[in-house]
C-alpha cells in the first residue's frame, strides 16, 4: 500500500514554515516601516503555524498506523497462521492504530481550543491597538505594499496547492490549512492595494483592512469554539472523517467558492448524518443559485439608480465626476440618477442647524441614559476645560486706576458657539474643501477683531462706558447682532453657502485668575446703584410725606424760589400778589406742610381767643373789686387756697384757746395694710 501521508506531512512541514517566515517579515516590515496593518498580518499568519503544527502531528501518526496497516497485511500474505494465535503479536501491530484514534478524537479538540484562544486573545489585543490611535502608517508605504505583495503570493501558492490536495479522502485535513492560509492570502493583498491607495494620502482604504484583519480572527475564534462543542456531541459515522473544529466551514467557503454548497451539503451531512445531496431541492437549487446570484447583484446594483432624499436635506448628484456638466441639486424626496460609478449622490442637512465651538476644547458631556448633551452653569469661577480661549478687550482710562504700567487692554475667556445652516449646496460643497474648517477660521478672526475694539467696564468711575456698551454686561446683545452681521458678509464674499443664524456670547466671562475680583467690582457696582436707589426712595418717602406727592412739592419749591429770587424787583402790590398765591398754593398742599398750616392756624386761632376772653374777664373783676373790694379779695384767696390745696390730704382741728391737749398725727401714708391691722375673731 501506497504511503499517501508523506506527501502530505510535506505540505504541512512547508506550510508552518512558510507561516512562521511570513510571520517575522511581517512584522520586521511593520516594525521598520511603522505601518500597523503590516504587523496585524504578521500576527494572523501565527495563528497558521498551530494548524500545520497539528497537520504535521495528524499525519506522522497517520503514517505510522498505515504502515501498522501494510506491515500486518505483508506478515499476514506470507503465513497466515503464524500469528493467528498470539493475541501480543496483535496488540502489537495495533498500538500506532489505537494512538491515532486516540489523537483523532482528542488531539483536535486540543489544537482547536488552542487555536481559538490564540485568534481571540490576538484579536482582542489588535482592537486594542487600533482603540489607542496610533498612527497607521508611518513612512514608505510602497515598500509595505511590496511585502504584502510576496506575502500573498507565497501564501497564495501553498494554500491553493493545500486546497486541491483535500479534495482527495485522505488528504482532507489539509483543508484546515488551506483555508486559513488562503484568508491570511486575502488580508494580505487587500492590505496591499490599500496601502497603495494610501500612497495618494487616502487613509480610508488602510483603516478598513486594520479592522478587517482582527475582526476576521475573532470571527475564526468564534466559529473554532462552535464547531469544537458541536464536534463533541455530534453522531460518529464510522470510516467518515472527523473533521477538527479548526477547519473553518466559513473559511472552506472562501477556499473552494465553487463548492459552496456541496460545503454546506457536507456540514449537514456531518452533523446530522443523513444526505443533503440527495435530494431533489438540494440538485434544483444547484443548477439556479449562479442565476439567482446574478439576478440578486443585478438588482442590488440597480438600487443606486434611487436616490432617497429626508426631510430637511438636499442632495447634489454628480455625473461621471463633474460639478458642472449634468450638476443637479435635488430636494426631500426619492429621486432617479444613472447607476454608480456613473453618478453620485452627496446629500447634506441644509434645514438643520448646526453649530461651531469657538473657544470650547472639550467634547460635550452626554448622559448614557439619555443619550443627550449634559447642561452645566458656566460659573465665573470655575475653570470649563484644559485650554481656554483668551482674547483681547479695550480698557477705559481711569483715575482711578494709578497704575501707570497697566496696559489699556484686559483679557477675557471666550466659549462661543456659531450656529449655522447650509442655504446653497453647491457652495457648501464645491467652492472650498473642508467649509465647516473655513467657517470655523473665519468665525475666530472675526471674533477676535471684534473683541479688540470693543468695551468692558461698566460705569464704576464716573467714565464714559455705559453697562449696555460692555461685553460682559447688557452689551452682549447688540455685540452677538453686529458680530453675525460680520460673520455672514465673510461667508458671502468667501461663498461658502451658509447663513449665520446667531452667535451667542453667553459663555464670555473674566480670566479664572481674576474672576473673584471682577466679582467684587460688580459687587461694588450693584452696592453703588443699591445705595442710590435707597437714597431716591427715601427723598420720595420724604417729599411725599412732607407735601402729598413729588410734583406737589416740587411746584411749591419752585414757586417760592421763583419768589425768592424776584422779590427785590417787585412793587408792593405785586408782591402782596405773590405772597398770596404762595398762600393759596401751600393751602392747597397735603402732607406734612398741610399739616403744619392746619397746627398754626389752629394755635393763632386759639390765642386769639383766649387774649380777648382774658380781656373781658377782666373787665368784670375790675366792676366786682370795685363794687366789694374786701368781699372780693377775700373770696380769690379763698378760691387760690382751694385750687392749690385740691390734691393736697386736710385736717381740721377744731379746739379752743385753753385746750392743752397734745395731738399726734402720723401723716405718713399706708397704701397697703400690714398684719398687725388685722383683727382676730372672738371665741
Amino acid at each position: 500500500m501506497k504511503d499517501s501521508s508523506r506527501k502530505a506531512m510535506n505540505v504541512a512541514l512547508g506550510g508552518m514554515i512558510l507561516s512562521l517566515i511570513g510571520f517575522l517579515g511581517c512584522l520586521l516590515t511593520g516594525i521598520i516601516t511603522s505601518i500597523l496593518p503590516v504587523q496585524f498580518i504578521a500576527w494572523h499568519l501565527l495563528g497558521a503555524a498551530i494548524i500545520w503544527l497539528y497537520l504535521i502531528v495528524y499525519y506522522h501518526n497517520f503514517g505510522l498506523a498505515e504502515r501498522e496497516k501494510r506491515d500486518e497485511a505483508i506478515l499476514k500474505s506470507q503465513d497466515e497462521t503464524i500469528f493467528q494465535d498470539s493475541q501480543q503479536r496483535q496488540a502489537m501491530f495495533s498500538a500506532a492504530r489505537k494512538r491515532f484514534k486516540i489523537f483523532e478524537r482528542w488531539g483536535g479538540i486540543v489544537f482547536s481550543i488552542l487555536s481559538a484562544a490564540y485568534s481571540i486573545a490576538i484579536g482582542l489585543w489588535l482592537i486594542s491597538k487600533l482603540r489607542e490611535g496610533l498612527e497607521l502608517v508611518g513612512r514608505n508605504p510602497l515598500a509595505g505594499a511590496s511585502a504584502m505583495i510576496v506575502a500573498w503570493f507565497a501564501s497564495f501558492l501553498l494554500a491553493k496547492y493545500a486546497s486541491g490536495m483535500s479534495s482527495e479522502k485522505d488528504w482532507q485535513p489539509l483543508r484546515a490549512g488551506g483555508s486559513y492560509l488562503i484568508s491570511s492570502s486575502a488580508a494580505s493583498l487587500i492590505t496591499a492595494i490599500a496601502l497603495g491607495i494610501s500612497f495618494f494620502h487616502y487613509e480610508l482604504p488602510v483603516l478598513i483592512a486594520s479592522w478587517l484583519i482582527p475582526v476576521v480572527m475573532l470571527a475564526f475564534g468564534a466559529e473554532t469554539v462552535l464547531n469544537t462543542v458541536l464536534d463533541i456531541y455530534r453522531p460518529r459515522i464510522k470510516g467518515a472523517y472527523h473533521r477538527p473544529g479548526l477547519d473553518s466551514r466559513l473559511l472552506g467557503i472562501i477556499s473552494q467558492p465553487g463548492s459552496m454548497l456541496h460545503t454546506a451539503a457536507s456540514t449537514i451531512d456531518y452533523q446530522f448524518g443523513f444526505k443533503v445531496s440527495q435530494t431533489w431541492f438540494y440538485r434544483l437549487l444547484e443548477k439556479a443559485i449562479l442565476p439567482l446570484m446574478l439576478l440578486l447583484i443585478l438588482c442590488m446594483y440597480l438600487m443606486s439608480c434611487f436616490v432617497v432624499v429626508g426631510p430637511g436635506k438636499k442632495a447634489a448628484i454628480e455625473h461621471l465626476g463633474s460639478t458642472d456638466n449634468g450638476r443637479r441639486i435635488v430636494g426631500p424626496g426619492m429621486h432617479l440618477k444613472w447607476p454608480a460609478p456613473f453618478d453620485k449622490a452627496y446629500i447634506h442637512d441644509t434645514e438643520r442647524i448646526q453649530q461651531l465651538n469657538i473657544g470650547i476644547m472639550n467634547a460635550p458631556e452626554i448622559n448614557e441614559e439619555t443619550d443627550e448633551i449634559v447642561k452645566k452653569p458656566l460659573l465665573w469661577g470655575q475653570k470649563h476645560q484644559e485650554v481656554e480661549l483668551r482674547l483681547i478687550v479695550a480698557t477705559e482710562s481711569s483715575e482711578a486706576i494709578s497704575n501707570e504700567d497697566a496696559p489699556p487692554v484686559s483679557l477675557i475667556v471666550a466659549a462661543v458657539p456659531v450656529q449655522y445652516r447650509v442655504n446653497d449646496l453647491y457652495e457648501f460643497l464645491y467652492n472650498h474643501k473642508g467649509p465647516e474648517t473655513i467657517l470655523k477660521n473665519v468665525s475666530y478672526r472675526e471674533i477676535a477683531r471684534y473683541m479688540a475694539s470693543a468695551k468692558l467696564e461698566t460705569n464704576i468711575f464716573g467714565g464714559d462706558i455705559q453697562d449696555d456698551e460692555s461685553v460682559l454686561g447688557a452689551g452682549r446683545k447688540e455685540a452677538s447682532e453686529k458680530l453675525t452681521k460680520i460673520i455672514q458678509s465673510r461667508a458671502d464674499e468667501l461663498g461658502l453657502g451658509v447663513e449665520i443664524v446667531t452667535v451667542g456670547l453667553q459663555g464670555i466671562h473674566p480670566p479664572l485668575d481674576v474672576a473673584s475680583d471682577y466679582e467684587e467690582v460688580i459687587g461694588a457696582v450693584q452696592q453703588r446703584q443699591q445705595s442710590i436707589l435707597s437714597a431716591l426712595a427715601e427723598r420720595n418717602k420724604t417729599l411725599t410725606e412732607l407735601g402729598g406727592s413729588l410734583e406737589q412739592v416740587n411746584s411749591l419749591y419752585q414757586k417760592l424760589s421763583d419768589y425768592e429770587q424776584e422779590k427785590d424787583q417787585l412793587s408792593e402790590s405785586v408782591r402782596e400778589q405773590r405772597l398770596a398765591e404762595l398762600d393759596n398754593a401751600f393751602l392747597d398742599a397735603r402732607g406734612e406742610i398741610a399739616e403744619k398750616i392746619f397746627d398754626a392756624e389752629q394755635y393763632a386761632f386759639k390765642k386769639k381767643r383766649l387774649s380777648k376772653a382774658s380781656g373781658e374777664r377782666f373787665k368784670s373783676q375790675l366792676k366786682a373789686y370795685q363794687a366789694a373790694p374786701k368781699i372780693y379779695l377775700q373770696n380769690e384767696r379763698l378760691l387760690t387756697l382751694e385750687r392749690s390745696l385740691e390734691d393736697v390730704r386736710k385736717y381740721i382741728v377744731v379746739s379752743g384757746e385753753q385746750d392743752s391737749e397734745v395731738m399726734i398725727v402720723d401723716l405718713k401714708q399706708k397704701l397697703n395694710p400690714d398684719i398687725y391691722d388685722l383683727e382676730l375673731p372672738e371665741e
